[in-house]
């Protein structure tokens, strides 16, 4: 399990956590293998023991004295938790998708690997949509101002796309991380197979791409085919930035050869 702190509202008590392969029993698939995995209807995968369902790319915030979990999946399960055990299903950010999805990305099923972060007053929902085995890809944004499906204010908003990629390109837009540095600067992390893990800087309010600096870097990659590094996440703990990512397969029952590594440099940016 990885934990960090997001950047909080006024009392939101915004904890942000991002699990690598197992969140309370439920199973973690990367986004690159999504596809064909028998995630179901209502965003569930199938039963493994007890009743729990699958849950594919899981990424939780807390708002208040609730959790919420979004998740690979037709519109973007959430689930809610008022103790980190007992899970519901509590809505999605869209019954119908927006209609540039299909447009940009044709023969798109799910949305994948959402990456849920607070700063600027608003709950910022970074995701990627794409299909197995294409880098051609889009990384998209919504926003809410809150996440209570209660509260008047709640609503989803789409902001379009943030980046993408394809198939002439080096890199594969997918797996978003958002992080803020020391500084407050947001950054977007994303990648998988191809050149590796990248990183955008993004703009400190909106959330979309930083006309402050366009470079694109490069953090990581596996130079050697199949270049099986994906899911790019990162923790900030004085006075190093944690990089972690995901080597070679998973979802092949035992014979997976899925596994974690982790890096570290003095700024954001790496090396």
């Amino acid at each position: 399990m990885r934990a960090r702190p997001a950047n909080e509202g006024p009392g939101r008590g915004a904890t942000l956590v991002a699990i690598c392969l197992v969140l309370l029993g439920m199973a973690w698939a990367s986004a690159q293998d999504v596809a064909g995995s028998g995630v179901g209807s209502d965003g569930a995968g199938p039963p493994l023991q007890d009743g729990i369902r699958q849950i594919h790319d899981p990424v939780m915030i807390r708002q208040g004295d609730t959790w919420y979990l979004f998740s690979t999946g037709p519109g973007i399960p959430i689930h809610c938790s008022p103790d980190l055990r007992t899970w519901a299903l509590c809505g999605r950010v869209w019954f119908k998708p927006p209609d540039w999805f299909r447009r940009e990305v044709p023969g798109v099923r799910d949305v994948w690997a959402p990456d849920i972060s607070y700063f600027a007053g608003t709950y910022h929902l970074h995701y990627a949509i794409s299909t197995f085995g294409s880098n051609r890809s889009v990384i998209g944004l919504a926003t809410s101002p809150t996440l209570d499906p209660h509260d008047p204010a709640y609503a989803w908003t789409d902001r379009g796309m943030v980046l993408e990629s394809r198939t002439s390109d080096a890199v594969n837009a997918i797996d978003p991380n958002i992080a803020t540095d020391a500084d407050g600067n947001v950054w977007l992390a994303f990648g998988s197979f191809w050149s590796g893990i990248e990183l955008r800087r993004l703009d400190p309010v909106s959330g979309l791409p930083s006309s402050a600096d366009t470079t694109l870097y490069t953090l990581a990659s596996r130079p050697q085919p199949p270049h099986a590094i994906e899911a790019p996440f990162r923790v900030y703990r004085p006075p190093y930035y944690y990089l972690f990512v995901s080597f070679d397969s998973c979802c092949r029952g035992p014979d997976s050869t899925y596994n974690i590594r982790v890096g570290r440099a003095p700024v954001i940016t790496g090396p």
